[in-house]
């Protein structure tokens, strides 16, 4: 798949659109990758937000102007009424408490397992795999280790590799580069076979 073109800012013939992207420090990208007709038909925006501190918003390059406002706008609305509920005392923000472990020691000190939401991908019916998931991650940290710093852990439950944020940034690339190897895999299961002798 070609990567989106990248460009300061989208050419737009109304200013509502340029104001809503200072306003809230967007930029504005268009896609111009080849996608199936009914994707590109179903893709309205697309909100990244990049390591280096940048905000995107993708949009289609053949996107109706007045469209594209709208949907811009419904974006940063739906943005804003995301925003996560403050951390309970002593956990972090993506910690799900009532599952979080708490450990006291006889010296009075209390440490804690954090533990955050479990993300599976699903198996198709009919199909079996270890612990019925293709894969999963679980972001924890736990204050009993020499380094406590939040650490993944793919397929382990907790129990096995944890990969620090360096690591997991390797895993996300690498990830990208397998989902994009499916999608070219997808794409070639409706190629049909050469013919000749056999």
């Amino acid at each position: 798949m070609t990567p989106a073109t990248m460009t300061d800012l989208v050419p737009t013939p109304g200013c509502a659109l340029h104001a809503l992207a200072a306003e809230y420090n967007l930029q504005l990208v268009e896609d111009t990758t080849s996608l199936d007709q009914c994707l590109r038909d179903k893709s309205h925006a697309h909100y990244l937000a990049l390591r280096d501190g940048r905000h995107l918003v993708v949009v289609p390059a053949d996107q109706d102007p007045d469209m594209r406002v709208n949907v811009v706008r419904g974006l940063i609305t739906h943005l804003e009424g995301d925003e996560p509920p403050p951390a309970e005392p002593r956990h972090y923000p993506w910690c799900v408490p009532s599952a979080c472990i708490s450990h006291r020691y006889d010296d009075g000190v209390i440490l804690t397992e954090h533990i955050g939401a479990e993300l599976r991908l699903s198996i198709p019916a009919g199909m079996r795999v270890h612990r019925d998931e293709l894969l999963s991650a679980q972001l924890g940290s736990d204050e009993n280790l020499v380094d406590e710093r939040p650490s993944v852990s793919f397929n382990s439950g907790g129990d096995g590799v944890l990969l620090n944020a360096a690591e997991f940034d390797s895993v996300i690339d690498n990830l990208a580069d397998f989902l994009d190897g499916l999608r070219a895999m997808r794409a070639e299961m409706t190629a049909p076979r050469a013919e000749g002798p056999a």
